[in-house]
């Protein structure tokens, strides 16, 4: 009897669903939005509520969404837009990631601590183009075949920090004040002007306001400090004991010799061997 007990606890442990990965809450609703998650069952979204990993978030033609990511950033989704979290982990590892894809319509990213701490493991997907970033505030379009809205492709637009705008025909890299296109036939540019017409303002554009600025001061984002691998090169210079590498404003008063350090981030500095390694 205790045998069939157990039997049956292990299978009902076994059928509950696994856990979702939350990525996210939602913070602002304004309009029609929806969540669809891995499943495909769809929902009208909820101030408040979690987004997971899985779950697509889509947008009506005068609805928005913003999402408070579990990293402190923010993804703010413009109307009429299909956004889907590919995958999302914030849990202080090396193994952190922010993988959105974009299948449609506009959308406000601005970096929370992975894309602050590890650039290179935050990327957005859409369906033309790869854009990575630098700790950054910047804008994406995407423009599908047949609209017109304009030509066809992907649009970046960079308010802060920097971007990386990458197909399988080129990449660009893009700075703030700049704005690239990606279309499906030709490389990514760097425009010569911002297409207005392209990049409209949000009507909730003032809640973003200075938020890109206080999570660089963050005590999440100004700080990180992880071991150099063993006889590691810095970018300043060659040490043969190892080093430590330091992103955001921060200060270290090195104090052996054959250290070597990169400075990451805003305003910081590198000095290599006894010296100071320092943020302003």
């Amino acid at each position: 009897m205790a045998k069939i007990i157990a039997a049956a606890l292990l299978y009902t442990f076994l059928a509950l669903p696994a856990l979702a990965q939350q990525a996210g809450r939602i913070d602002l609703i304004d309009g029609e939005v929806r969540i669809i998650n891995a499943k495909a069952q769809t929902r009208i979204a909820q101030l408040g509520e979690a987004v997971n990993q899985g779950d697509t978030v889509t947008t009506g033609r005068n609805g928005e969404a913003h999402l408070k990511m579990d990293d402190g950033g923010m993804l703010a989704i413009r109307p009429d837009a299909r956004l889907s979290i590919v995958k999302f982990q914030s849990k202080g590892h090396d193994s952190d990631v922010s993988l959105v894809s974009l299948a449609r319509g506009a959308l406000r990213a601005i970096s929370g601590w992975i894309g602050r701490r590890s650039p290179d493991r935050v990327n957005i997907q859409t369906p033309t183009a790869t854009i990575g970033i630098r700790g950054t505030d910047h804008e994406v379009v995407v423009v599908p075949e047949g609209s017109s809205e304009g030509q066809p492709g992907t649009y970046d637009k960079v308010n802060a920090g920097g971007t990386r705008l990458s197909s399988e025909r080129g990449v660009v890299d893009v700075s703030p004040g700049q704005a690239a296109f990606a279309s499906p036939t030709a490389a990514p540019t760097v425009l010569a002007t911002i297409p207005e017409d392209i990049f409209k303002p949000s009507r909730n554009d003032s809640r973003l306001e200075g938020l890109n600025e206080r999570l660089q001061r963050s005590p999440e984002s100004r700080s990180f400090i992880v071991p150099a691998p063993p006889g590691g090169r810095g970018a300043a210079g060659a040490g043969k004991s190892g080093g430590v590498q330091i992103q955001g404003n921060t200060r270290i008063n090195a104090a052996a010799k054959d250290t070597n350090a990169i400075a990451i981030g805003q305003d910081n500095e590198v000095g290599n061997s006894i010296g100071t390694i320092g943020g302003k």
